[in-house]
């Protein structure tokens, strides 16, 4: 499988973002159907994961569907960081390119492995008008 059907994706043309991680030796959360580039560790220019409309497993250490890697269905990213002195290129930005101007009321995000304090207190969202 190689990215998305757009025509599914709300507008949503492409986004740009820093690959996901790895967790230890087993994990990899990485954006595994992204279809744009991928360089120096970023995604551009592509859909993948982030717009597929799947939710992972809860059990994100589980190989749910045999493809023989750990947390496949999740996308993540490490914050080995309790400061917030995290340095700029650590810090996860993920830039949404839509076909037209939108007015959006909701952002779904799904979460595994982080409280909602913690979550809250690193999410910034950015809105232009």
């Amino acid at each position: 499988m190689s990215g998305c059907d757009t025509s599914a994706v709300d507008g949503v043309i492409s986004y740009d973002s820093r690959q996901g991680d790895s967790r230890g030796t087993e994990m990899d959360f990485y954006d595994f159907t992204y279809d744009g580039s991928v360089s120096d560790g970023q995604l551009i220019g592509g859909l993948g994961q982030l717009t597929d409309y799947e939710i992972g497993s809860t059990n994100f250490r589980l190989d749910s569907q045999n493809l023989g890697r750990k947390g496949y269905e999740w996308v993540g990213w490490r914050n080995d960081s309790s400061s917030r002195s995290l340095s700029d290129s650590r810090r996860v930005y993920i830039v949404f390119h839509f076909d037209q101007v939108l007015r959006h009321a909701v952002l779904n995000l799904i979460v595994i492995g982080v409280t909602w304090t913690k979550l809250c207190s690193s999410l910034k969202l950015i809105v232009l008008t």
